[in-house]
This record gives C-alpha cells, sequence and structure tokens, in this order.
C-alpha cells in the first residue's frame, strides 16, 4: 500500500489534489480512517472475492466499485455499495457521496451490517468449507 518508483512510473508525478505516500507508511486501519470513499478502479484485473472490499466495509468506508468480477457478489447497487461502468458513473457517484453524509454514513452501515451477516459470517463460511469438504469424499 503506497506508491513506489516503479508505480510512479505508471502514474507520473502526483497531482497537486491528491496525496501519494510511500509504501508503509500507514497501517491498513489508518489508510481506512482517512478514505471518505473507496473506488478501486482496475477495469483490466478481475478478482473474484476482492479482500479491500472486505476490509472497507469492516472499517465503515463506502465502495464505489466496477459492476464486474467478485464486486457483483459482494456489492448490492444502492444498498451496501455502489457498481459503476464507466469513470463518469464514478464520478457522480462519489459527488453524490460527497454531497450526502447521511447517505455514505448508511451505505457504510449497510455494508458492514452485510460483512457481518452474511459475507464473512464464521458459520456460513464454515457450512460452504463443510459442504466442500463432502463433495470431495469427507476428506
Amino acid at each position: 500500500m503506497g506508491v513506489n518508483d516503479t508505480f510512479r512510473k505508471w502514474i507520473g508525478p502526483t497531482p497537486p489534489w491528491a496525496e501519494a505516500l510511500p509504501p508503509c507508511a500507514l497501517s491498513a486501519s489508518e489508510f481506512y480512517r482517512r478514505v471518505h470513499c473507496l473506488m478501486p478502479i482496475n477495469f483490466s484485473a478481475l478478482e473474484s472475492w476482492p479482500r479491500i472490499g472486505l476490509e472497507a466495509m469492516a472499517c465503515g468506508v463506502p465502495i464505489i466499485a466496477p459492476k464486474q468480477g467478485g464486486w457483483c457478489d459482494m456489492i448490492t447497487h444502492g444498498e451496501n455499495g455502489f457498481l459503476a461502468g464507466s469513470v463518469e458513473e464514478f464520478a457522480e457517484l462519489a459527488t453524490m457521496l460527497a454531497h450526502d453524509e447521511p447517505l455514505r454514513q448508511q451505505i457504510a452501515a449497510n455494508a458492514r451490517r452485510k460483512l457481518e451477516l452474511e459475507l464473512a459470517n464464521p458459520d456460513l463460511v464454515w457450512a460452504g468449507w463443510q459442504r466442500l469438504f463432502a463433495s470431495l469424499g469427507g476428506l
């Protein structure tokens, strides 16, 4: 987590409105405390279960994610986060959250609740593993 010289070659200089910290300058929890919303824009690489989403939900950070990959399984648009299909949609949704703090807080609370009850519920996760093991012949 941070910007090193290799990454800087890809992105160029830091714009005046942004802060690019060196790797490991902040702990993950401190990073999430500073974030108004998380926009993990990466249209070229799909993840089936993005860990950064689970971390953001646990820390109370609303997510605006690409409308693809595992994000579609984790986020119900408008309930516990937002899904965007274009750069324009990302900008529109981020602007909406910037101007509606009660909505931002509600989305964060809904995301935390979904994380606890569904996405990372130990009983549900263990039941899934048990089904997998049973299907493999009881390993």
